[in-house]
């Protein structure tokens, strides 16, 4: 099994200017993180509990991701960046020549988001 847990980040200043070659910006990180593993399993699955997906299955044509079960839109925008994620990792490996077997990855992410007093 791998596993690896990041923290989050936090744009102090600068945020929109490094969207342009050459500016900086100053980030910290902060006490919230993401952790992902990833184990050889019989089957694609993807798990992110926090977002109610669990044993989520798919297929690998070799260039996209499918869902064995229809996803409703708002699904789909959940799972956006894992989908890309795992495509991109998955395309990159088949055309260095690595043999893809099939495996399960399961993500877990604290809460991020504040409310403020005011709503």
């Amino acid at each position: 099994m791998i596993s690896i847990q990041v923290p989050g980040k936090l744009m102090l200043a600068g945020e929109w200017a490094i969207l342009e070659v050459g500016n900086p910006c100053i980030v910290m990180a902060v006490d919230k993180y993401v952790a992902a593993n990833v184990e050889e399993a019989s089957e694609i699955t993807i798990s992110a509990k926090d977002l109610g997906f669990e044993n989520l299955e798919a297929e690998f044509n070799g260039k996209e991701l499918k869902f064995k079960k229809e996803l409703s839109e708002e699904e789909k925008e959940k799972l956006v960046m894992a989908k890309n994620a795992v495509e991109t990792s998955l395309r990159y490996l088949k055309e260095s020549g690595v043999g893809l077997k099939k495996f399960s990855v399961s993500t877990k992410s604290e809460i991020t988001s504040i409310t403020l007093k005011d709503g």
